[in-house]
Order: C-alpha cells, then sequence, then structure tokens
C-alpha cells in the first residue's frame, strides 16, 4: 500500500506491545507507525551532539539508566528500559546491545526480542526482524496472560508484516487471522490484510476486510482512500468518491485523497452530465452524476438542489425532503430551498 502522511494515528493503528517498561508506550508507538505498510506517518530520527540530547526528559533518562546499568548490569529489566529509551532516541546499535545483553541474562524474554524485532523492523532488516517475531510467537503459544497476549498480538501482526514485505500472501493472511484471534478490533491489521488480499488479486476479499476495519474504527481515513482505490479499480466511481470524500473529511491535510478525488474530474463537468441525463429522463444515470459531483464540491448548494430536484423527478419523496433540507444547512435563507421543504412537508 502507499505510504501517505497524516495528521494522527488512527485509533486502530498504534501497536504498542506490553513489554516490562512504560517507556514502551513511549518508544513503540512511534515505531509501530512507521514500519507497518499501511502506516501513512512519516518518521524522521535525528542524533545531535550529547549536549543537545541531554536537552530533553526523554533522553537525559538515557543517561540515568546507564548509571544504573552500571550499578545492576544484570538486571534485566532496566537493560529493557534502556534499550527502549536508545530506541526512542534513534540510538539503535546502542539499543541493540543493550537488548542483546537483557537476552544473554533470559534467553527467553519476549519483552528483548520484540523490541529486537521492531528495531530491526525499523532499519528494514525484516528477515531478522521475522526470527524475532517468530520465537516471540512460538514462546507464547498456549500461554493466557493478558501481558503475554499482547505480546503475541504484535508478535503476530509482524510476522504477518514481514510475509506481507515478501509477497507472501497467503501466509500473510494467516498470521493477521491469527493476531485478529487475539485482538478483534484491531482496525490496522484488518488493512494489511486487505493488502495482502489485493496482492493475490482479490479485490472483493480485500473490501470485505477495509469493511470491517472501518465498522471498529470510523474515523480511520487510510482504510476509507484504500476502500476508494478498490471501487476505482472496479470502476464504481460513485463509492470510490465517496470513499475519497470521507477520507479528506477525516485526514484535511493529506495531499492523495484531495489528489484521488481531483482525478475523477470537476464537480461541474459532473454536473452537466446530471443535467444532461436528467433532461434524457435517465433519472438513475443523473443520481449517480450528482453524487459524484457533490462529493467533489460538497459546499455547492446548487449541487445540493440539483440531487434534491432528481430525487423528486425519481419519485423518492423522503429522500428529496431530506437532502432539501441539507441544502438548507448550505444556505438558511434561500427562498426556493424554504419553499420546496414547506411543499414536500406538507404532502407527507
Amino acid at each position: 500500500m502507499q505510504d501517505i502522511e497524516m495528521p494522527s494515528a488512527p485509533a486502530g493503528a498504534p501497536r504498542v506491545p506490553s513489554l516490562d517498561s512504560v517507556l514502551t508506550i513511549i518508544v513503540w508507538a512511534l515505531v509501530a507507525a512507521v514500519v507497518g505498510l499501511g502506516g501513512w506517518f512519516g518518521y524522521t530520527v535525528w542524533v545531535n551532539t550529547n549536549q543537545s540530547r541531554l536537552a530533553t526528559p526523554a533522553l537525559r533518562s538515557i543517561e540515568g539508566l546507564k548509571a544504573m546499568a552500571r550499578r545492576s548490569p544484570n538486571d534485566i529489566t532496566i537493560r529493557i528500559r534502556l534499550g527502549e529509551a536508545l530506541g526512542q532516541a534513534g540510538m539503535y546499535d546502542e539499543a541493540v546491545q543493550q537488548l542483546t545483553q537483557a537476552l544473554k541474562i533470559d534467553p527467553k524474554h519476549t519483552g528483548a526480542l520484540l523490541d529486537l524485532g521492531l528495531i530491526a523492523a525499523q532499519r528494514n532488516e525484516w528477515n531478522t526482524a521475522e526470527s524475532y517475531f517468530q520465537r516471540v510467537a512460538d514462546l507464547t503459544d498456549g500461554i493466557e496472560y493478558a501481558n503475554v497476549n499482547d505480546q503475541r498480538e504484535t508478535a503476530l501482526y509482524y510476522l504477518g508484516e514481514c510475509a506481507l514485505r515478501s509477497r507472501r500472501y497467503e501466509d500473510a493472511i494467516s498470521w493477521f487471522k491469527a493476531a485478529l484471534r487475539i485482538r478483534r478490533d484491531a482496525a490496522d491489521t484488518y488493512l494489511e490484510m486487505a493488502s495482502a488480499y489485493k496482492g493475490m488479486g482479490d479485490l472483493d476479499a480485500a473490501l470485505k476486510q477495509l469493511e470491517i476495519g472501518v465498522t471498529f474504527d470510523p474515523t480511520y481515513a487510510q482504510a476509507f482512500y484504500e476502500m476508494g482505490q478498490i471501487y476505482s479499480s472496479k470502476k464504481d466511481v460513485v463509492n470510490a468518491a465517496s470513499c475519497y470524500a470521507k477520507s479528506a473529511e477525516l485526514a484535511p491535510d493529506a495531499e492523495q485523497p484531495k489528489e484521488a478525488l481531483a482525478s475523477l474530474g470537476t464537480a461541474d463537468e459532473w454536473k452537466a452530465r446530471a443535467v444532461a441525463s436528467l433532461k434524457e429522463n435517465k433519472v438513475a444515470d443523473a443520481v449517480d452524476e450528482v453524487l459524484v459531483a457533490r462529493m467533489l464540491a460538497p459546499k455547492d448548494v446548487s449541487l445540493a438542489k440539483l440531487h434534491a430536484q432528481i430525487a423528486e423527478k425519481k419519485g423518492d419523496k423522503k429522500s428529496a425532503l431530506a437532502i432539501w433540507k441539507e441544502a438548507e444547512q448550505l444556505a438558511p435563507s434561500d427562498q426556493d430551498i424554504k419553499a420546496a421543504i414547506k411543499r414536500l412537508s406538507s404532502e407527507r
């Protein structure tokens, strides 16, 4: 899927494994937004001089954790916290050193293994990442505890990502389904599974996964965008426009939904088509065409009025009344709209 930048993470998107440290929430919510194929987020890691590193509380904590590790070199929790703090700062080599040291203390520590997998994924070392996630999956198999379930679900999700990266689509779907058995409401998992189905050429299955995803997270702008992409490939302009418009509404700063809408043509072009269809008594075509026009120019009151007129022509007075009321929201003082609402209300 195409990575595009969004203003904020959708509710289902961040992957936050539950490990030993509170710092995990800070570190891996950022990492996960980047490594997932469905992520729309840009992520820039910078490392400044030692003096500027110490200018923030998070980076100052690294020095404190290092001092604690020197005093207690065999304390695995300190090692992992230090590794996660280093990972947050983009100091991946040092983070790997600390997490590797933690594994020397406990070779089966799933938290350290998961962290190492996430760092490898962040560095696009997907084969290495997959080996760490597989170890977590193996070690947590058959264990039912909340913390373990969180770790297992995250590992399964990223195993799906690894398979997706290497175009092993059936494997990816299998891993994503396993992750969903633990966390059914993970909207980002449905998005990534849709990507796998698209890779296999099964657009209907992909669309179904996206539809499920947006039921769990109705604000998931990227899922609507991907749905629009599928509808476009199916030549379903009405639904494509609807999905692109929803995506653009949810993510007003994102360029891709706006560009996708613009690729459909202009509102004036679709309005002209609707008017022509209406004159030829092709009411069904006119409905579709005015709908596309309204998606392209949602605040154009003339389009809302035309839509209401077409609905009346179709004989759907209930819908027509609702559309006239929508038009009234756009132009509260328009007398033609008020008259149409009064007329239709009296006919009910």
